[in-house]
């Protein structure tokens, strides 16, 4: 818990441009974000585990991804939902690779920053067979209301910040 709070504060630091993560008011192991992505804003979830930073989150988006790498997959608590496979986060199979996989170096920070390079690669950013497309998802996104934070239609919650309001930094 105290390690999630360091990375609370890392974030609030040192805010990453389009895109903004806390954790929810009732725990600290269940954080809601939204990533600006072609100027729509995907709300997202990561559930962390109470072995972190030992074992990797798991990151939901409850309307879908346009990535070949989003699958569906029902949250912990039952909502449907599409779960993330990215080699960071250790589920996207078993590798003898360096450097793959999970480590307890890694932060939220760096989660999200992984999770945007992750989004924004255009090469795959488009749909697998039987996947949502951009446009899909982008519709799903700006009708989904969360169940368990502020996030609906016309209030984003959190609210990324934006590229220029991060170069300056924290008012």
């Amino acid at each position: 818990q105290a390690r999630l709070l360091r990375d609370l504060r890392v974030l609030h630091d040192e805010p990453l441009p389009g895109v903004a993560a806390e954790p929810l008011a009732d725990t600290v192991f269940v954080w809601h974000a939204n990533f600006e992505l072609d100027g729509e804003l995907l709300h997202f979830e990561v559930v962390v585990p109470d072995t972190y930073p030992a074992d990797a989150p798991s990151v939901f988006f409850p309307t879908g991804l346009p990535h070949p790498n989003c699958f569906p997959q029902r949250t912990p608590d039952g909502r449907a939902s599409y779960s993330v496979c990215l080699d960071m986060l250790g589920n996207a199979g078993a590798t003898d690779e360096v450097g793959s996989g999970w480590s307890s170096a890694y932060d939220m920070r760096a989660l999200l920053a992984q999770l945007q390079a992750f989004l924004r690669d255009d090469h795959v950013q488009y749909h697998r067979a039987g996947g949502l497309i951009r446009q899909q998802a982008f519709v799903a996104a700006r009708r989904y209301c969360c169940p368990h934070c502020g996030h609906r239609p016309g209030h984003a919650s959190p609210v990324p910040r934006v590229a220029a309001e991060a170069r300056r930094g924290p008012s």
